[in-house]
């Protein structure tokens, strides 16, 4: 995840959100920084009203959001761009490293891949505290592996006991 910052002109911020709703923005955020008290170039007026826009958004689409953003920025401007490395939740206090969920290596799974490990996440997140506590898995992939660990040993026993009826069968 990263933050995009940026000082504009307050008269462009709608255009600009209306812009960015298309986008994949996680928040948007305008604050009014007050007028700049040189000229105007483009009309007679003595100062432009500037905002500071605040953008989170993931990592593939923050430079596409920054050139959108670079066409509303005061002259002699600046973007400034910033990894989110941690989120913190104000009410528990809990932390949260990994910001975006990047599903690259699901989107490859087939239907039934996709729904078996989105059911096993969604296990994993309703008994996170317990399998910490009680099972010592610490992450999404120690549960995965730790799933698979545990139920190769079950189906070996099942595939040799199948095994076993069919050559008793054959005799």
């Amino acid at each position: 995840m990263r933050k995009i910052e940026a000082i504009i002109n307050t008269e462009s911020f709608p255009e600009l959100r209306s812009m960015l709703e298309d986008k994949n923005v996680y928040s948007l955020s305008k604050h009014d920084i007050g007028s700049s008290m040189m000229p105007n170039k483009s009309s007679n007026k003595k100062g432009v009203f500037l905002s500071k826009v605040e953008i989170i958004t993931g990592d593939k689409d923050s430079n596409k959001i920054a050139n959108m953003i670079a066409r509303f920025v005061v002259e002699d401007g600046k973007i400034f761009v910033s990894d989110l490395d941690e989120i913190i939740d104000a009410r528990t206090f809990e932390s949260k490293r990994d910001l975006e969920k990047v599903d690259t290596k699901r989107s490859r799974l087939v239907p039934l891949q996709k729904y078996s490990m989105l059911r096993a996440e969604k296990f994993y997140d309703s008994y996170r505290d317990i399998l910490r506590t009680e099972y010592r898995i610490r992450s999404f992939s120690d549960f995965i592996n730790y799933c698979v660990v545990s139920y190769i040993p079950l189906l070996e026993n099942d595939i040799k006991r199948h095994s076993t009826i069919l050559e008793n069968r054959q005799l």
